[in-house]
Parts: structure tokens; sequence; C-alpha cells
């Protein structure tokens, strides 16, 4: 993870615009949610769309890392999921995909939105390979994440927020229990220290 790189939020828009519906749909949600990659794939129709085919905003992601193995009703275990809004113009992306889904047969509201083989969830090597053969060898899956990471994080900070807080404000959204890996995110162990060394040495 830590040697994986982030786009720019233009080249993020670029690269997902030329991709095939269904990565491009996992990249949208992957670039404007900030999630992990195994959220997004455990996704079933239903998580995103009604029965009627209306996006349901906020979507509702399974918290994978932190509640595992006790995954049922939403109802029951609330804390094992978090509601996450879309963005308008990334949803376009994910409706694509879904609409494809449902020409095929497919798009029930129990049924996986991201389709792999027999029925199953997509598998992780598949995405991950995908994104290393369009983006190049460091940009597996975690490219999404930090790419969202980054964004809010110069967004907070342009509002005035200091590095401290606005890097907590990411962790938060990230849903991180140690600051230390947000920083990580963010590229921080090894920007700051390079800037830190400059600000001492070079007086």
């Amino acid at each position: 993870m830590g040697r994986m790189q982030r786009l720019s939020f233009t080249d993020a828009k670029a690269a997902v615009s030329c991709f095939p519906p269904k990565m491009a749909a996992i990249a949208a949600l992957g670039v404007s949610c900030g999630c992990r990659i195994a959220e997004i794939l455990q996704l079933r129709v239903g998580d995103v769309f009604n029965e009627f085919g209306d996006f349901r905003n906020p979507v509702r992601f399974p918290k994978l890392k932190t509640k595992k193995g006790r995954f049922g009703r939403k109802e029951k275990f609330a804390s094992d999921w978090r509601d996450l809004p879309v963005p308008d113009s990334w949803q376009p992306l994910i409706r694509r995909h879904y609409n494809r889904e449902i020409m095929r047969g497919h798009g029930g509201q129990e049924e996986y939105l991201f389709r792999g083989s027999h029925g199953r969830a997509l598998s992780y090597d598949t995405v991950y390979n995908f994104f290393r053969a369009q983006l190049g060898p460091y940009h597996g899956t975690h490219w999404m994440r930090k790419t969202f990471a980054f964004e809010m994080y110069e967004y907070y900070k342009g509002k005035g927020y200091d590095t401290l807080n606005a890097a907590r404000l990411v962790q938060k959204l990230l849903g991180h229990a140690r600051l230390d890996t947000t920083l990580a995110y963010l590229g921080f162990e090894e920007a700051q220290i390079n800037a830190d060394l400059n600000a001492v040495f070079n007086r």
C-alpha cells in the first residue's frame, strides 16, 4: 500500500472516462467516496439502487475491516455499515454499468453489483490487474482511495484548516483507526520529512 500512487483529480476523471463500464463504476465509487476496494466489491445492487431503479444516496457500505464476520441485517448491526454520499457527477458512471447489467438479465436486489464468474462478487485480483495494466505498476487499487484522501485534504486546507486538523478530517472520512495510516495515504512520510530537513538544515 505504501508504494501505491494517487492520480491528480484531472487525471483520474480522464482515466475513468476511458474505462469499460464496470471498471469505470468501481473507480467512480473509489475516487468519490474513498472506500476500500473490498467494500465496493461486496456491494449488492440493492445497496445502490432500489427496486424501482432509483439511485440510493447515500450508499450503505459494509465496514469490512472493523466488524469481521458479523454481517447480517443492516438494521440490526448498524455499526457495521457506514453511509456515504456519491456526488451527482459520478453517479452516471455507476448507472451506466447498472443499466448494462439489467440488459443482460441481472440487476436483482440481492445480486452483486459487480459480478464475477458464477454470480459471485468480482475478484480483487481482476480489478487490481486491470488498473495496473491501464495506469502502471504503482496503481493497483489503492490509487482511488489515495486520490480521494489527497483531494479532500487539499480541500480542507483550502478552507483554512491547519495540517493536523485537515488530516484528522480525512482520517474520519477514510475510517482509519490511526492517524499515521492517514498520513501515509497523504504521502507525508516522505514529502514532509524532506521538507522538514530542508527547513532545518538549509538555513
